[in-house]
């Protein structure tokens, strides 16, 4: 699965670091760990984005989780090549379900892949047991990402957009429509969502 590693880890060094700038004395319930990474539709890059962000943030020294969140189209578990029969889904539905976060390769970097699909994933994103996850995640690493669904294709990001502490929108240059992008932005700022970055994905 390293074909999915995009050789460009000086521009994810540089990413973590705007991420960090971005959130400079500004006040947060999670003390600036938590980030969701979205993309306006679904094929513009999000999980590669995201799993290249994380392995730059872990090389730095920092103690870092990957959430796979999307419950539609999970890629985390192909990415990393982890098993997906224990994951996110199991830990909503049981706290206290064994073996859901595993380990990577890459020394401190943490993966928590999507779990068992379920056939209301927005529900489950929204639940009380999901924010006290995040919470908890916030607690133990320094640095929790969030992999959810593109905006305007489900539900689900709605429900976590508000409870983190910023969003870094994704877009595929060449792909990306510029209607779709603004609606996406129009939307999060609606729901009281902090976007704090676009990354174009080439």
């Amino acid at each position: 699965n390293e074909h999915y590693f995009f050789p460009f880890n000086e521009a994810f060094r540089r990413l973590h670091v705007q991420i960090l700038l971005q959130n400079n004395n500004l006040p947060s319930r999670y003390s600036n760990k938590i980030f969701m990474i979205t993309s306006s539709e679904p094929g513009e890059g999000k999980s590669t984005i995201t799993s290249n962000l994380a392995i730059a943030i872990a090389q730095s020294g920092k103690k870092v989780i990957v959430v796979d969140c999307d419950l539609h189209i999970p890629k985390q578990h192909k990415i990393f090549g982890l098993a997906n029969s224990i994951g996110l889904s199991s830990l909503i539905n049981d706290p206290n379900t064994v073996g859901a976060v595993q380990k990577t390769r890459y020394p401190g970097l943490f993966v928590i892949t999507s779990g068992p699909l379920s056939p209301m994933p927005a529900k489950m994103l929204g639940s009380s047991q999901m924010i006290s996850l995040i919470q908890l995640f916030a607690k133990e690493y320094d640095i929790v990402l969030l992999d959810s669904p593109a905006f305007l294709a489900v539900a689900d990001t709605a429900q976590l957009a508000p409870i983190v502490d910023g969003v870094v929108l994704v877009v595929r240059r060449n792909q990306v429509k510029e209607e779709a992008v603004r609606e996406a932005c129009r939307q999060l700022i609606d729901i009281k969502a902090r976007v704090i970055g676009l990354v174009v994905n080439e």
